[in-house]
C-alpha cells in the first residue's frame, strides 16, 4: 500500500485539555499508560520507553474510557464520519468500531464495569439537543440497545456508569444532574432538584459525577469547589435521589472526580490538587507538590483490592442491581453544610494503587501512593512520564547535522528534542512571547526566533542560550531562512514586510566587534508574503534572496548592495501569476525535480511553486536581467486542499533527492516520487492530523518526517519507507503512463468527451492543412504547436494568453528551442498533447459561482450594486474587457460576441445583466455543472480582468525608503 510510505513512529504532546486524558493500565506484568494525541490513541510503556499508536480516527478524539480489567479502550469523536472504537489494549489493534454512532458525534463515553455496554452521549445539535444510547458491543448490530434524549436545558458532557451495575447510569451538565436506569427495555430517568432552596445555598456548576461503591450514594462535583452527596430517598428506586449534604473540599474548581479500593473518593483541582477522602469526605491523603498545573484526569493502577465478590456480580445481572436492604450501610449524614476539617488525618498508613494525573500544562506525572506516608517531598511530586507543549504549537525546525528537533509555539515553550531517544535536551521559557517560527541555521550554530509581537531572537543551536534579540517592529514574524553560509537570514512579517539579518561588524564599523546585525525591512508586497527563500548565484556560492507572496510577485533583494545607511536594495520585481496565488515555494538545483524532456536544456537551478488550483509551476530562475517565465505546469496532489510547504527528501544515501515532501494546511501530508511530472500514481497523501498542519520538516538523513498539529498540541513522527512508492513509480518509469492522464479525463478512456478531445485533435490536423483543398491529406496523428491553443479553448479550458503562453513556452521546452523561437510549425502527438492538457487545465472548472465573483470584483465602484445579485452595465463590462488585463481590441470583442451568440439573444436591449444573464445567456451555460460541458472555441477571455495591476518597473522601486518601502 502507498500509504506505507509513511508509518507513524512516535507521537510527542498530549491532548492538554481532554478531560478524563491518561489511564493507568499497569500491574504486576506491565508498566503501561493510555492516553491521546489529537486523533492518535497512545499506548506508552514508561520503563521500556516504547509507543503503540492506535490509529482510526479521523477527526481529534474527545472521550475515552477503559474497562475495569484495563483490557479494553473505547475512544470517541465528532466530526464528519464520526467513530466510536474499542481497542484490545494487549494486543493494540481494534476489535470493533461503530460507524457515526451520533448524527453530531460523541462528547463523552464509558463503560461498564462487566464490559459488556458502552453508554455514550452525542454532541448538542444545533437546536441544543442531545441523546444518550447504550451499546451492547459485543453484539454483531451496529444499533443501540438503548437510545433516549436528554430532558435537560444544559449540555450534558459525562457519562458514568454505576461500579457494580450496568443498568444504572449518571449523566450531568453544568446545571443538571440525571440518574438513569435500563427498566423493561427502556432507559428511565430522574433529575433531583437542583434550587438554593434545596440546598440550603448557593451551589457553583457541576463539573462530574460519580456513585460511590458499596453505598447507594452519588456524588457530583462542582466549579465551586464543593462536593454535593445524593442519596437514595427511602422506599424508591435507586435512581431517585436528593441532595443530602454539600462540602467544601477544593479552594477552586474540582476537574475530576473518581473513587479508587472502594474506600477513597478522589479529587484532582484546579488548585492542581489531588486529595483522598472517605466516604464521610474526612480528609485522608493530599498531594499538592506536582506543580503541574490543574489536574485534567486521575487514573489508578489495576486495583486487587477491590475485585468484586460473587454476590456482586450476581447482583450486576438483575433488575436494579443492589436492593435496599444490601445497602442498610449507607451513611447517614447531617443535612447541612460542612466544611472539610483540614486537620483530621487517619490513624492508620494510607493505602492506594498507584496512580497517574495528567494536567492542564501538558504533564503527565507518575505517583506511588505509598509516598504519602513518608511524604519526601520529591517522591510525592512524582516522576515525569510525558511532557508536551501548553500551546497549540507553531513551528518546527530540524538540526541539520544532529538528531535533533526544536519545537515550539504559542506557549512561548522552546522544547529541544533528541528523537532518536525520545528525550528532551534543553528547554527554554520566554515569558510574554508566543513563538511562531523557528529555523536551525545550515551549521546548526544558532537557532532563530520569530514571534507575534515582532521580536527576532538569535540563540545558540545546542542550548539554546540568548545571543541576540531585536526588534525592528511589531508584526508578527512568519517565515524565516537561511543563507547557505550561514552569514545572512532573513524574515517575512504579517505587515508584508521583508526583514534582513547579517553578520558583520557593529554599524558596519570595521573598530567593532562582529556580531549579528539587523540591516533593515523593505515592503515588497502588498499582500500575505507565502516564503522567503535564499539560493545562490548560478554556478557560484554568492548568497541570493527572494520572496514570493500572495499578491503574485517573486522579489529578488541585492545582498550586496544592501547595508544599514543605504537600506535593502531590491534587484527586480516579476510577475508570477494571473489569477493562482503561490502556497508553497521550493528553489533548487536538483536536476531531477521535474521531468527532464528528450531535447530539454536543464538550467542551473528554478523556483517551483505550488499553487491554490493544484497546480506545480516550475519558473526559470531570474538572472542578470533575464525575466522569469514558467518552463513547466504539472498537476500537484490533491488529496486536502492546496499545498502549504514542500521539502526535498533524500532517503537511502542518494546525492538527489529522491521525493517531494508536501503538507496542507488542512491534514494531509504526503510524498510525490521524482521527478515530478503530474502522474498520481506517483503521489501519496495520508491524514497526519485531525485538523490543522502548522508546520513540518523533514530529519537530515531523510528517515523522518515531522508534522505540527497547531491546536491538537501534538508533533507526529513519520518514519519514510519510500520502497512503497517507489515500486509504483517503477511501472510508469518509462513514459508509458499516458492511461493515467485520460482517466483523469471526465468518463475516461470509454467517455464521452474522450471522443470529442480526439475528434478535434483529429480536425486540428485537418484545419492545419487547409479546411477546403483539393490536395491530399496527410493523417498523421500529429499536430502543428499553432493549433494547440484553439484545441484546449475549444475544449472548455478557458485559457488567458498568460496560460496560452505557459502552455507553448513548456511545448518549445520539450522540443529543446528557446522560449521566444519561431517553432509554431513543430508537430505535438496525442499522447503528448493530452498529458499536457490535463497538467495545464483548471482541476476545478469555471463555473457560474467563479462569474458572480468576477461580478462583485468588476462592480465594486458601482453604486447602485447589489452584492445579492451581482450585476454590471454593459458599457462598464466592455470597457474592463477593452483597457484592463489583457485587453481586447473593439474589433476581437465584436467578434468574440458573434461566436458566442448565435442563439440571436438581442445583446443590444440591455443596458445591465447579472452574472446569471450574462453566464446563461452570452457564455452558453446552463447549469452549475455547465462550465464541463461547454466547448466554446471563443471561450477563453472569461476573467482576464483579474490581474488588472501594471507592472513594477525598477524605476517605481528606486528611492523607496529601505524601511517603509514602495506601496507595491
Amino acid at each position: 500500500s502507498l500509504h506505507q510510505s509513511l508509518s507513524l513512529s512516535w507521537v510527542f504532546g498530549l491532548n492538554k485539555n481532554l478531560l478524563n486524558l491518561v489511564h493507568n493500565l499497569s500491574d504486576q506484568l506491565r508498566r503501561e499508560i493510555f492516553y491521546v494525541a489529537g486523533h492518535i490513541g497512545v499506548l506508552y510503556d514508561y520503563e521500556r520507553h516504547e509507543q503503540r499508536l492506535l490509529q482510526g480516527h479521523t477527526n481529534a478524539i474527545e472521550s475515552v474510557c477503559v474497562s475495569g480489567d484495563k483490557r479494553w479502550i473505547v475512544t470517541a469523536d465528532s466530526g464528519n464520519d464520526s467513530l466510536i472504537v474499542v481497542w484490545d489494549s494487549l494486543k493494540a489493534i481494534p476489535i470493533k468500531t461503530i460507524f457515526s454512532p451520533h448524527e453530531t458525534g460523541t462528547c463523552a463515553v464509558d463503560i461498564s464495569h462487566d464490559s459488556m455496554y458502552i453508554a455514550s452521549l452525542s454532541k448538542p445539535d444545533q437546536n441544543g439537543k442531545q441523546e444518550m444510547a447504550i451499546w451492547q458491543w459485543t453484539a454483531e448490530t451496529n444499533e443501540p440497545k438503548y437510545l433516549a434524549p436528554i430532558m435537560a436545558p444544559d449540555k450534558h458532557d459525562l457519562i458514568r456508569f454505576h461500579p457494580t451495575n450496568a443498568k444504572l447510569l449518571v449523566s450531568n451538565g453544568p446545571k443538571r444532574v440525571i440518574f438513569w436506569s435500563c427498566i423493561e427495555n427502556q432507559l428511565k430517568f430522574f433529575s433531583p432538584p437542583v434550587s438554593s432552596t434545596d440546598f440550603r445555598q448557593p451551589v457553583g456548576d457541576f463539573t462530574q459525577s460519580i456513585f460511590i461503591p458499596k453505598t447507594n450514594l452519588a456524588a457530583t462535583a462542582t466549579r465551586d469547589g464543593d462536593i454535593v452527596l445524593w442519596q437514595q430517598m427511602k422506599g424508591s428506586k435507586p435512581t431517585d435521589k436528593r441532595a443530602l449534604k454539600v462540602i467544601r473540599v477544593h479552594d477552586g474548581q474540582i476537574n475530576f472526580l473518581t473513587s479508587v479500593s472502594n474506600k477513597y473518593i478522589v479529587t484532582g483541582g484546579e488548585d492542581g490538587f489531588v486529595r483522598f477522602f472517605d466516604y464521610q469526605l474526612r480528609l485522608e491523603a493530599w498531594f499538592e507538590e506536582f506543580d503541574g498545573g490543574p489536574i485534567t484526569s486521575i487514573s489508578f493502577e489495576k486495583d486487587t483490592n477491590s475485585s468484586l465478590t460473587s454476590q456482586q456480580k450476581t447482583d450486576a445481572q438483575s433488575e436494579f442491581g443492589a436492593t435496599q436492604s444490601q445497602m442498610s450501610d449507607s451513611l447517614s449524614f447531617v443535612e447541612s453544610r460542612g466544611q472539610q476539617d483540614p486537620t483530621h488525618i487517619a490513624d492508620t498508613n494510607f493505602v492506594a494503587p498507584d496512580f497517574v494525573v495528567s494536567t492542564s500544562l501538558a504533564l503527565i506525572i507518575n505517583v506511588h501512593a505509598d509516598s504519602f506516608n513518608d511524604y519526601e517531598v520529591e517522591k510525592v511530586r512524582g516522576e515525569l512520564l510525558v511532557q508536551g507543549q501548553e500551546g497549540p504549537i507553531q513551528t518546527l525546525s530540524a538540526h541539520p547535522k544532529k538528531s535533533y528537533l526544536a519545537i515550539s509555539g504559542l506557549s512561548g515553550h522552546l522544547h529541544l528534542w533528541d528523537y532518536e531517544a525520545k528525550k528532551v535536551l534543553s528547554l527554554t521559557m520566554f515569558k510574554d512571547l508566543l513563538i511562531t517560527t523557528i529555523k536551525f541555521d545550515p551549521k546548526g550554530q544558532y537557532l532563530a526566533v520569530g514571534t507575534t509581537s515582532g521580536v527576532v531572537k538569535v540563540l545558540d543551536g545546542a542550548k539554546l542560550e540568548e545571543i541576540q534579540t531585536f526588534q525592528p517592529r511589531k508584526d508578527c514574524i512568519v517565515d524565516i531562512d537561511w543563507s547557505h553560509d550561514s552569514l545572512y537570514f532573513a524574515c517575512s512579517d504579517a505587515g508584508h514586510h521583508v526583514q534582513i539579518y547579517k553578520w558583520g561588524h557593529r554599524d558596519e564599523d570595521e573598530r567593532k566587534p562582529i556580531e549579528w546585525v539587523y540591516v533593515g525591512r523593505y515592503k515588497s508586497h502588498k499582500d500575505d508574503i507565502t516564503a522567503v527563500k535564499f539560493g545562490v548565484t548560478p554556478y557560484g556560492d554568492v548568497p541570493r534572496l527572494m520572496s514570493v507572496g500572495q499578491d503574485r510577485r517573486l522579489v529578488e533583494y541585492d545582498l550586496q548592495e544592501s547595508s544599514i545607511t543605504q537600506g535593502i536594495k531590491v534587484k527586480g520585481v516579476h510577475k508570477i501569476g494571473q489569477t493562482a496565488i503561490p502556497t508553497a515555494v521550493l528553489w533548487s538545483q536538483a536536476k531531477n525535480l521535474t521531468i527532464t524532456y528528450q531535447k530539454e536544456k536543464k538550467e542551473f537551478d528554478s523556483l517551483l511553486f505550488a499553487n491554490d488550483q493544484y497546480k506545480f509551476m516550475e519558473f526559470v530562475t531570474p538572472d542578470s536581467g533575464r525575466e522569469t517565465f514558467c518552463k513547466k505546469t504539472l498537476l500537484c496532489p490533491t488529496f486536502g486542499g492546496p499545498l502549504n510547504k514542500m521539502l526535498l527528501l533524500s532517503n537511502g544515501g542518494s546525492s538527489e533527492p529522491n521525493y517531494l515532501a508536501y503538507s496542507t494546511t488542512e491534514k494531509v501530508i504526503g510524498l510525490v516520487h521524482l521527478p515530478i511530472d503530474g502522474n498520481p500514481n506517483k503521489t501519496m497523501g495520508l491524514i497526519a492530523h485531525s485538523g490543522e498542519i502548522r508546520d513540518f520538516e523533514c530529519s537530515a538523513d531523510g528517515k523522518y518526517l515531522f508534522t505540527a498539529g497547531g491546536t491538537d498540541y501534538c508533533v507526529n513522527q513519520w518514519t519514510v519507507r519510500g520502497e512503497f512508492l517507489e515500486k509504483e513509480a517503477q511501472k510508469y518509469s518509462n513514459g508509458e503512463d499516458v492511461d493515467t492522464f485520460i482517466s483523469l479525463i471526465e468518463g475516461g478512456k470509454d467517455g464521452e468527451f474522450f471522443d470529442e478531445i480526439k475528434q478535434y485533435f483529429y480536425y486540428a490536423q485537418i484545419r492545419s492543412q487547409g479546411e477546403v483543398t483539393t490536395n491530399e491529406r496527410k493523417i498523421s496523428g500529429e499536430v502543428p504547436l499553432h493549433q494547440i491553443p484553439f484545441i484546449v479553448r475549444a475544449l472548455g479550458f478557458y485559457a488567458t494568453d498568460f496560460e496560452i503562453n505557459n502552455l507553448m513556452t513548456e511545448l518549445k521546452t520539450l522540443m529543446g528551442y528557446e522560449r521566444n523561437s519561431h517553432t509554431e510549425d513543430e508537430l505535438i502527438d496525442f499522447d503528448t498533447f493530452i498529458k499536457l492538457y490535463v497538467n495545464h487545465k483548471p482541476y476545478i472548472p469555471i463555473g457560474k459561482a467563479d462569474i458572480d465573483s468576477a461580478f462583485k470584483e468588476m462592480s465594486k465602484n458601482n453604486k447602485e450594486f447589489d452584492f445579492r445579485i451581482p450585476h454590471i452595465r454593459k458599457d462598464d463590462l466592455f470597457e474592463l474587457l477593452t483597457t484592463r488585463g489583457e485587453r481586447m481590441n473593439y474589433e476581437e470583442l465584436q467578434q468574440i460576441l458573434s461566436n458566442l451568440l448565435e442563439n440571436d439573444y438581442d445583446l443590444q436591449q440591455l443596458e445591465s445583466f447579472t452574472a446569471q444573464e450574462f453566464a446563461e445567456n452570452v457564455l452558453g451555460f446552463e447549469d452549475e455543472d455547465a462550465a464541463d460541458d461547454e466547448h466554446n472555441e471563443s471561450g477563453g477571455n472569461m476573467g482576464e480582468v483579474a490581474d488588472s495591476e501594471e507592472d513594477i518597473s525598477q524605476d517605481d522601486l528606486d528611492g523607496a525608503e529601505y524601511d517603509e518601502a514602495y506601496d507595491l
